[in-house]
């Protein structure tokens, strides 16, 4: 009984000691890793059979690329996504961009190295990727704008109910092995020792009935035990099905909303064009307002509708009334919060927002 108490007790605190040099990744097709070099001057990345090495310098405690351009560079060779990154390491200084923060995280080991892995890779945290790969200047592979559903990065940081489930199970078992203990050290001083009728009773292959009813108690507390974890497992495991879901929906949102706004808004600064900024802007803003009802449930009829816009799909159930609004609308039709937005549309000679909802209206063909 005590062997597969101490079976029991290994088998719930062996997964806590998983090295933290590794980042696994549901989904992840190549193995990347990041090095810090010639004494933090510079960091070796190597993806597959591609790798690069780029210059670094310090600011303070932090280290930096020398531009935006070579952290662009970095996430097209490791092909990861920065918003992934961001997420996974969002305790970092939030000034890092997205390969700065890999970087950091790397010099933050003892082998100044981080490995980027499949999900159930199983090399060891020193273990090399391809050493005969080429130094292309980071320019191989590129950033999957739709990447696979997320796993949490890190195993034991995101999936917090399995260290709890650990805990409990390391305090049962504990407590159980501690209670087995303390009755058998009791055992002899019940029973003399000169008496002998244990020893004929023992030679017969009978068990004294006080042990029979205290192993069949104590094998009734297990079941017990072993009915709570399995209940918390399944919990655990409608949790973890809900957070992915989450995840799914999130990266899928904020990567199509960097392509269809945030991009163009900074192409219409750069090209210094009012009217391309203009409606950039508004289009950003209506959609932060919807996204915002949405995750604190206040939405209305139209939010769901410009999310869905923004991910390329149909929204679910019947289609939500839209009233549009264009150059033959009568003044006194044009709600007065809409009319100061086609005001501003006609000062810069816009003809609309494309397909973006505001408070049930639709902009077009002014």
């Amino acid at each position: 009984m005590k062997n597969f108490l101490l079976t029991l007790l290994v088998f719930c605190t062996g997964p806590l000691f998983v090295t933290a040099q590794h980042w696994r990744i549901n989904g992840y097709k190549d193995t990347a890793a990041i090095t810090i070099v010639n004494e933090g001057k510079e960091v070796k990345v190597q993806s597959g059979a591609t790798a690069a090495t780029f210059p670094l310098h310090s600011e303070g405690q932090l280290l930096r690329l020398k531009s935006s351009a070579e952290n662009e560079r970095l996430l097209r060779l490791v092909k990861v996504d920065a918003a992934r990154i961001d997420k996974e390491y969002h305790d970092l200084d939030r000034s890092l961009l997205a390969g700065e923060k890999l970087i950091n995280k790397a010099n933050t080991f003892a082998g100044k190295k981080l490995m980027i892995v499949p999900e159930g890779y199983n090399g060891g945290p020193d273990e090399n990727v391809d050493e005969t790969a080429n130094n292309n200047g980071g320019e191989a592979g590129g950033v999957n704008e739709t990447p696979a559903a997320d796993d949490g990065g890190n195993l034991w940081k995101d999936n917090w109910m399995t260290l709890l489930l650990a805990a409990l199970g390391v305090a049962l078992v504990s407590a159980l092995l501690t209670r087995m203990l303390v009755k058998n050290k009791k055992a002899p001083e019940a029973a003399p020792v000169a008496d002998p009728e244990p020893v004929a009773v023992a030679a017969a292959g009978k068990e004294p009935k006080g042990n029979a009813a205290e192993l069949k108690k104590v094998k009734q507390e297990l079941a017990a035990a072993l009915a709570e974890l399995e209940q918390l497992q399944a919990t655990h495991a409608d949790l973890e099905k809900k957070l992915n879901v989450n995840r799914s929906f999130d990266s899928s949102y904020f990567n199509e909303a960097f392509r269809k706004l945030v991009a163009p808004m900074h192409e219409a600064l750069e090209s210094g064009s009012r009217k391309d900024t203009l409606e950039a802007v508004l289009k950003m803003a209506m959609h932060f307002s919807s996204l915002t009802r949405y995750k604190i449930a206040k939405k209305q009829a139209f939010d769901e509708a410009n999310i869905y816009y923004l991910l390329n799909q149909k929204a679910p159930g019947a289609e939500v009334a839209v009233t549009e609004i264009d150059r033959t609308t009568p003044e006194d039709k044009i709600p007065k919060n809409i009319r100061t937005v086609t005001d501003l549309l006609h000062e810069q000679g816009s003809a609309g927002l494309d397909d973006t909802i505001l408070s049930g209206y639709r902009i077009k063909n002014l």
